[in-house]
């Protein structure tokens, strides 16, 4: 039998696969998955129906701690079922449950849910070009 979870040498935690073949040497700290098997690979990230689910970047302590996420919130201030992206350690965009998305900093001065003031905000049916050379 194989082994299903291997820490390499280097610290590489492995799952799913014997080595690092399959992954970009710039993320490849964890790895999940293997091309051999002819099946789908996946994350699963579960929470109670009142909180949210997230991958978090850092690059240091302090405010540095947290300045990029990507959130699934079940329940995200007034909104339900929704996927928001911060950069900067600043809500960017959100996508809602009801396939509205939003851009610009989601909940503080720049945007507050059925606010008028300028902004990039996309409902429904949109369509964008390149310009003629």
């Amino acid at each position: 039998m194989t082994p299903r979870l291997h820490i390499d040498s280097s610290g590489r935690v492995i799952i799913g696969d014997t080595d690092n073949d399959n992954a970009h040497a710039n993320a490849d700290d964890l790895i999940i998955g293997d091309t051999g098997n002819d099946q789908r690979s996946g994350l699963t990230i579960v929470s109670d129906t009142d909180k949210d689910g997230a991958i978090h970047f850092s690059d240091g302590t302090g405010s540095n701690q947290l300045r990029g996420q990507i959130v699934y919130g079940h329940t995200f201030g007034s909104y339900s079922d929704v996927l928001a992206i911060y950069t900067g350690g600043t809500s960017s965009m959100l996508i809602q449950d009801d396939g509205d998305v939003v851009l610009g900093e989601i909940g503080g001065a720049r945007y507050t849910e059925g606010s008028t003031e300028a902004q990039l905000r996309v409902v429904g049916d949109a369509s964008a070009g390149r310009p003629a050379a």
